[in-house]
């Protein structure tokens, strides 16, 4: 049973940064983030989220295509918090080719401190957001 319609898929190199996101297929999601990580393998293991539970802090099957794109970001989070360790995200083999919005990477913080340089970053993000009253 198919759980929903297929669209043509878009090349990762059509998404730019710079512009406003456009629509790729999950395959070019998983895998584009976690390269923005700096990550250089990805490991396939079809079975349920379930079985490695005792072995991985955190693992999921997203409901709906659309959504692995946020969930691996989650789950890289997840991973890099202390304790750092595995993660597990089950993506059907059905769901690779449908479109999705890709998640740009973010700087996490890896310390359970706030990190001073981060929440200047932040603060700057938001000043440049507000408007000052005048």
């Amino acid at each position: 049973m198919t759980r929903r319609s297929r669209e043509e898929t878009v090349p990762a190199s059509a998404a730019s940064p710079s512009a406003a996101p456009t629509r790729i297929c999950v395959r070019e999601a998983v895998l584009d983030l976690p390269r923005a990580f700096g990550m250089t393998s990805v490991f396939g293991n079809p079975g349920s989220t379930e079985l490695p539970k005792p072995y991985v802090k955190w693992s999921i099957e997203p409901a709906r295509a659309e959504d692995v794109s946020l969930a691996i970001a989650r789950a890289y989070s997840v991973a890099m918090t202390p304790p750092c360790g595995p993660v597990l995200v089950s993506i059907p083999a059905d769901d690779w080719t449908v479109l999705t919005e890709p998640v740009l990477p973010r700087r996490l913080s890896t310390r359970l401190r706030p990190e001073p340089e981060l929440i200047e970053q932040l603060g700057r993000h938001s000043t440049k957001r507000s408007a000052r009253p005048s």
